[in-house]
């Protein structure tokens, strides 16, 4: 027996120095393969760079996009700052505004634009252990909310754009949106439903040894937002502010390289909805690369001209070099903030609680 107990505490331990290899090798190779990405789409398009390349560049519009961008993540912060703070959490707006800088920037290190939520998660169990379960929840349920309001955002540009619904692969991508819209829907009225924690699943799931605890807390934490609703509809609506706005900066971004064969912004608020739920999901950091090829082929769909291609190409490469910039200067402000993370403790201690709002 202590034989066949050290052999399989053996065989645990390489099959996690195996994962921590692959882990590490798919950390290497991340940013080789997003530049691969990018040399191949400039490959593509090399013969029409040489025209952009000698148009002037509008700084002011790249200025323009770099404001919507920040107020893009500023709104996404103050998003999970107001789910934190309905389930009874004390936490400052300061602090979810600095580890949300810190999960911004990572998410040009972890693969996919999704990596940065875990850094998040890690930092924000860190600061607040007592309510790990909790943070952790609201962390996935941001993610969630603005996956959704996305989402919505591709579902009405669907409805306002009917002549791609002749284009078979974008026939798809409208389906999933209008299908996706209402599963969603369908989904959050659900969860608001009393009987959705208090059915018989629930209770078998919270009498589990291990996880008991955990689905216990997590039940409890749906149950808060069952008696707040106002909160998840604010979410939503902020989800879809933060999605138009950053649309908004990408618009900005080829204005700023002249690029006039660009979709309009109500199509683009169909062409990057697709562009970022690429980005989020492929291994990249950041996205970089997915969102480029994305937009490269739906802008030459979208539009009848040789160039359409090259535009999209460019407008995606601009807009993540400014996103790498932007999160640059917010990784730059978290790190010589002076007032520290415990500065705003008066202010949280002051500050009503989400559970002194009105409820819906």
């Amino acid at each position: 027996m202590p034989t066949d107990i050290s052999s399989s505490a053996a065989n645990g331990q390489e099959e996690a120095v195996q994962r921590s290899t692959v882990g590490r090798l798919i950390s290497w190779l991340r940013w080789p393969m997003a530049l691969g990405i990018l040399a191949f789409l400039y490959s593509q398009n090399r013969e029409g760079l040489d025209q952009v390349a000698s148009r002037q560049i509008v700084w002011s519009w790249f200025l323009a996009a770099a404001a919507l961008r920040l107020v893009t993540l500023l709104v996404a912060m103050t998003r999970w700052w107001l789910l934190v703070r309905a389930q009874d959490v004390p936490f400052a707006l300061r602090d979810a505004m600095r580890l949300g800088f810190i999960g911004n920037l990572f998410n040009f290190v972890v693969p996919g634009t999704i990596g940065g939520d875990l850094t998040k998660v890690a930092l924000a169990i860190r600061k607040k252990p007592e309510a790990k379960a909790v943070v952790a929840a609201t962390v996935v349920l941001d993610r969630i909310l603005g996956l959704f309001a996305l989402v919505v955002v591709g579902a009405v540009a669907s409805l306002l754009h009917p002549g791609l619904w002749s284009h078979p692969e974008i026939r798809v991508i409208m389906l999933l949106f209008l299908g996706g819209s209402l599963a969603g829907v369908m989904g959050i009225l659900i969860a608001l439903h009393p009987s959705a924690v208090q059915s018989k699943l629930m209770w078998k799931l919270q009498s589990l040894p291990k996880v008991g605890g955990l689905v216990t807390k997590l039940c409890n934490g749906i149950a808060l937002y069952q008696s707040r609703r106002r909160i998840l509809v604010e979410a939503v609506a902020m989800g879809i502010v933060v999605h138009t706005a950053n649309i908004s900066a990408l618009v900005c971004c080829a204005a700023a390289l002249g690029l006039t064969e660009a979709p309009s912004w109500l199509g683009n608020l169909f062409a990057v909805p697709v562009a970022e739920i690429a980005a989020a999901f492929l291994p990249l950091p950041g996205g970089i690369g997915a969102r480029e090829g994305a937009l490269q082929y739906l802008y030459g769909v979208m539009i009848s001209s040789e160039t359409a291609g090259l535009t999209g190409f460019l407008t995606g490469v601009s807009f993540s070099l400014l996103s790498i910039v932007v999160a640059l200067a917010g990784g730059a402000w978290v790190l010589f903030d002076r007032r520290g993370e415990t500065a705003q403790a008066d202010t949280v201690s002051a500050s009503p609680s989400v559970s002194q709002l009105p409820s819906q």
